[in-house]
Order: C-alpha cells, then structure tokens, then sequence
C-alpha cells in the first residue's frame, strides 16, 4: 500500500509538471507583446511628399521671386524625402530585431519546457526506479528473514515452585540472532512477576530449539487454581531489524502432579478455560 502510494505521488507530480509546461508553452505562443510597428503611420507623410509638384515645367512656369521660392522648397522636400527614407529603414530594422527577438525567446521558451519535461521525466523513472529497488529488497528481506514462532511453553512442578521449558521455531530462512524470553506470571491476587533469564540463543533456519529455562521459585505457586503466562521473545534478524512476538498461556497448577511436565495451553480465551478447569 506504500508503495502504491509512492507511485501515485510521482504520477500526480509529473501531471503537474506537464501542466505547468503546457501553460508557459500556451503563455509565451498567446500572451507575448507582438511585433511592435515602430514606424508610425507613414501613408500621410509619403502622400505628402509625393504631392509636392517640383518638376522643371512647373517650375518654369513661374514668376522669378516664386521660380526662387518654389526651387528651394523643392530642395527642402528632398532633403527631408532622405532623411525619412532613412528614419524609415532604421525603423524597419529595428522591427525586423524585434520580431527576430521575439521568435528566439519563444523557441527559448520552448526549449526551457522541454528540458524541464525532460528533468521531470527523469526525476519520475528515477524515482520508479529506486521504489521498485526497495520493493524487490523488501520482497527479498521478507523471504530470507527469521520468524520464531513459540511452539511450547511447559511447566515442571518442583518442591521450590515451577520450571517453565519454552521452545521456539525458526520458520525463516535464516537464523535469529540474541533471542531471548520473558515470561511474565500473574499471582492470584493480581501481582505481575517478571521472569528472564539472560542467557541469549542463535536460533538457526528451520529449525526447532529449547531456549533457557525459566525458574519461579515460590512454593505455593505449584498449589495456585490457575495460571496465566505471557511469553514474549525478542530477536533480531541478519538484517538487523529487532521483532519480538508474545504469546498467553494457561494452566492448573494445583492439578498437576510433583515431578510431572505439563504443557500449557495457548490461546486467547485463557479466561474461559481457566473458569471450566477451576472449582469455583
């Protein structure tokens, strides 16, 4: 279910990238200022000066003074016909670097989300990549692992009180390292006791050990109506992760004979056995 969780992640995030790519792509293409016309209207102007009639003839045709005048308004106008047809190539140069300006920032932009496309492509499949690494370990961890099971806790009776005999079974594929068991014993009037030995077991795979016995010494135990004993073991495994398991037990003890080994009974209805074994 993580890792599912995992992979949606990566997919709503390259959703989102895509996206955000396709909107700075639409942005740029729509939004962009176009080509500005840095010219102005020149229609009037041109039309205007191509209205000024200063061909010889008509010129001829005039007095002196306005044969005079008309001469150097001519020169006028064709100073002022250059001087607008270079303002006018000045200007459609600037909008031919100004279109060119703009193309090369779109194809920029352009360029920019595909990388981008490309960096989350990348990000996604390495991420891919590394989930289906740790699936695979995971996978492979969870078939070689220990996994002790407590097969049997017995209890011997004894003049200074009870012998408890645990054994375990290693169902991995590997062997279980520093187990160790804890008993914990609950007296009739409702006290906890505490059991553990410090000795330490390698259990190896598959197979099925005795673990180190526990020991309550208290003569009036091997006389109490009924017991109850939680068991619980804690290893670790050759990956290095610690588990522990933890079972209930329940018995008689005042039923059982000196000297006898008596296997106790595993389960979660302790309650219900203890009351149809015991004279209330």
């Amino acid at each position: 279910m993580t890792t599912m969780r995992k992979h949606h992640r990566i997919i709503i995030t390259i959703c989102g990238c895509l996206i955000a790519i396709s909107a700075s792509i639409w942005l740029t293409s729509h939004l962009y200022p176009s080509e500005m016309r840095l010219t102005g209207d020149t229609a009037s102007e041109t039309t205007t000066i191509q209205d000024r009639n200063c061909s010889p003839a008509q010129i001829n045709r005039l007095t002196d003074q306005a044969r005079q005048a008309k001469r150097v308004a001519c020169e006028n106008a064709s100073h002022d016909r250059n001087n607008y047809i270079q303002s006018r190539r000045s200007a459609d140069a600037s909008e031919a670097q100004a279109a060119y300006a703009l193309q090369q920032t779109k194809i920029a932009a352009i360029g920019a989300g595909a990388g981008l496309l490309t960096m989350c492509a990348a990000i996604a499949a390495a991420g891919f990549a590394w989930g289906s690494i740790h699936e695979t370990r995971r996978i492979g961890e969870a078939q070689t692992r220990a996994y002790l099971s407590l097969k049997s806790l017995s209890v011997r009776k004894m003049k200074e009180g009870l012998e408890f005999q645990p054994v375990v079974h290693n169902s991995g594929q590997s062997p279980a390292l520093s187990a160790q068991i804890q008993l914990k014993i609950i007296r009739p009037s409702g006290e906890w006791i505490t059991l553990m030995p410090e000795h330490e077991h390698n259990i190896t795979a598959q197979t099925t050990e005795d673990m180190a016995y526990c020991y309550l010494v208290d003569s009036e135990a091997k006389m109490w109506a009924g017991i109850v004993v939680e068991a619980s073991i804690a290893y670790a495994d050759v990956f290095g992760k610690i588990d522990m398991l933890t079972t209930k037990f329940a018995g008689n003890p005042d039923k059982w004979l000196d000297d006898t080994t008596v296997e106790l009974v595993a389960g979660m209805h302790i309650a219900s056995y203890l009351r149809s074994t015991t004279d209330l």
